[in-house]
């Protein structure tokens, strides 16, 4: 038995990608685990595999009503809750003068108020138990990139959300940690929004590397163990940025992301 055993946790975005392989990763340990999304089909299947540790929730994050009553109906069965991985979202790349305001709405719906609902109804059983909350970001929540301004800044708002929840939450006890990796290697990657809200028909090309997703559960599963503020993928990246803010001048960074993005020599 693992070392999560007897814990009960919470993942949003469980039916794919991170979500998913989070909470497979988190039932091998031993934790009761509540997978919520929208597709009841696809989290049927996720459960099938947990041996009875996975408990079948169906919402959308932005219905806050039914995050609540989902909450409600986890801690009711299991009798309490000691961890929340906040990972649905969605992604978009598309420069921002070619990008709706409703789809800007959608992306801040999903990504920034999805993880606050959620948030709102796990913490007072967090609270309860000293547990942990994280949120999955993004490193476009920590540093401005080209095409991702509008994804970027709901990864942003999340980053700031949970910086201050942190702060407020010490003499609680309760943990509260963000993990912001990079491209990885999900199928959120074959549905990507374009500024108009469809679907990119061929999936960007990321520019930097794919990072495999057990990379990423790995790092979420150390952050909690750990009860860390946060982690990255890759991990060296931190590093980068600290020498960006204390040594390197705005333009390095800059000259850097445009080279990667494409955006070298086009006036956009």
């Amino acid at each position: 038995m693992g070392n999560l055993s007897g814990k009960v946790a919470l993942i949003t975005g469980a039916s794919s990608g991170i979500g998913k392989a989070t909470a497979l990763a988190m039932a091998e340990q031993g934790a009761t685990v509540g997978l919520l999304a929208r597709r009841q089909d696809a989290l049927e299947s996720v459960a099938s595999q947990m041996g009875g540790k996975g408990l079948v929730l169906v919402a959308d994050v932005t219905d806050e009503n039914a995050i609540q009553e989902n909450v409600a109906q986890l801690v009711s069965k299991t009798g309490g809750l000691d961890i929340l991985v906040a990972a649905a979202g969605i992604s978009l790349k598309a420069p921002f003068v070619e990008t709706t305001t409703d789809t800007i709405r959608r992306i801040m719906e999903v990504n920034y108020m999805g993880t606050v609902h959620v948030t709102k109804a796990a913490l007072p059983h967090i609270r309860e138990r000293k547990g942990s909350l994280v949120a999955v970001s993004s490193l476009t929540g920590r540093q401005a990139t080209p095409e991702y301004s509008v994804y970027g800044s709901s990864k942003f708002a999340l980053q700031g959300l949970y910086d201050a929840l942190r702060i407020e939450m010490l003499r609680e006890g309760v943990h509260v940690g963000v993990f912001s990796p990079g491209f990885v290697d999900t199928p959120l990657r074959y549905s990507v929004l374009q500024g108009n809200g469809l679907v990119h028909e061929k999936p960007p090309v990321p520019p930097l590397r794919l990072w495999p997703v057990e990379t990423c559960v790995k790092k979420i599963l150390e952050l909690i163990r750990k009860r860390k503020k946060e982690a990255m993928v890759p991990g060296f990246v931190r590093y980068l940025f600290a020498l960006n803010d204390l040594v390197l001048p705005d333009w390095v960074s800059d000259y850097y992301l445009r080279y990667k993005f494409g955006y070298l020599g086009r006036n956009r």
